[in-house]
């Protein structure tokens, strides 16, 4: 058995839960995400994951008896750099150089 639950404040704050429930092995697991996009292309993330086994046999589901098998949050953030890169183009004069023997030998190449 599973249930999702999602909701948002605003578009840059958003969380998800996950609970599942094993009814063969009497675990319920939940794992909840909390996101923040403070700016475009950059979250901070909080995860919580916690992990409990129901064994009681009057109450199964008396917190009094579940016995924790793991829990750990975490925390993330990711940040982007955005870096500008300005291109200056300058105009390249090119010259042809010739010398006086140049035009003399294309000259004669002409006339031919």
């Amino acid at each position: 058995m599973s249930l999702v639950l999602r909701g948002a404040t605003s578009r840059k704050l958003f969380a998800n839960a996950l609970i599942q429930y094993d009814n063969f092995s009497g675990d319920l697991q939940a794992n909840i995400r909390i996101d923040w996009i403070h700016t475009p292309g950059s979250d901070l993330f909080f995860v919580f994951n916690t992990s409990s086994n129901f064994t009681g046999e009057q109450d199964q589901f008396d917190p009094r008896s579940a016995t924790l098998n793991d829990r750990i949050g975490v925390g993330k953030i990711t940040y982007l750099v955005m870096l500008k890169c300005v291109w200056t183009l300058t105009e390249q004069h090119h010259f042809l150089y010739l010398t006086k023997d140049d035009l003399e030998n294309a000259a004669v190449q002409f006339s031919e």
